[in-house]
């Protein structure tokens, strides 16, 4: 209840002045508590069907135990169409439902694709073992060492990417998308792993850890297979060397 109580003001803090005016709706599924605006209604009967199974595939998919409760925000209060997912305090995830952009035109099911994302976010950091997660049940989910040690936004962004794009959609899918990937090879200019973890202001630009995480993930999952993929996962999340290139190569 407390975590529902907190999504709500999250979604009081995002409506900002207008919350006075807007009725604030509460659905829940299994896994989620769905908490929307009478404009987010149509947005939040398409999460409210596919959300728990989107969570049992993937736990299956990466190992892990589906005991989750997370609150979904669904709110219009914003110009750009987007979602986030955050440790803080608490696993929750936002979606911002409005008018799509050139970013997403890859995705056959925009709003689905978007919380399919978060949601592995939610997952892959989360293939924590038992006693990370006792540690976590007392000093709440931000408490998550390898997810900021270790699993660095290279690896993060590309488990996402790489989930979103596994059944035809998603961005992996999209040659303009792989443009700059493509380009930065034939221009010897292809950025270093260390190169990969945010955002640059030099070419090739834009955000490296979706493109060239995701490709690496790709490259890796189709070299290695899953079960090995999964196996990284949970020994970054589990590990407290804070070197990824070092549990990579264990």
């Amino acid at each position: 209840m407390k975590k529902v109580l907190s999504a709500i003001l999250t979604l009081a803090l995002t409506i900002g002045s207008g919350f006075a005016r807007e009725k604030i709706f509460y659905t829940e599924t299994e896994f989620f508590d769905i908490i929307f605006e009478e404009k987010t209604k149509e947005t939040a009967e398409i999460i409210f069907e596919c959300a728990d199974d989107y969570l049992k595939e993937l736990c299956l998919q990466y190992n892990v135990e589906p005991d989750f409760k997370i609150p979904v925000v669904i709110t219009s209060r914003n110009e750009v169409l987007n979602g986030y997912f955050t440790n803080y305090n608490f696993n929750h995830i936002v979606l911002f439902d409005t008018v799509t952009d050139e970013n997403f035109i890859e995705f056959s099911e925009t709003m689905k694709s978007i919380f399919l994302h978060e949601l592995t976010h939610l997952v892959t950091i989360n293939t924590r073992n038992g006693f990370w997660r006792k540690v976590g049940n007392i000093l709440g989910d931000l408490y998550n060492p390898g997810n900021y040690l270790t699993m660095t936004t290279f690896f993060k962004d590309g488990a996402t990417v790489h989930k979103e794009s596994e059944k035809g959609a998603g961005r992996l899918n999209d040659g303009f998308y792989l443009h700059d990937l493509k380009q930065a090879k034939i221009s010897g200019k292809f950025p270093g792993y260390t190169d990969s973890f945010g955002a640059r202001t030099i070419y090739p630009s834009g955000l490296p850890p979706y493109l060239f995480g995701s490709s690496f993930t790709d490259y890796i999952i189709e070299k290695y297979g899953m079960e090995k993929y999964v196996e990284f996962w949970h020994t970054g999340i589990n590990s407290l060397i804070g070197s990824p290139v070092r549990v990579f190569k264990k």
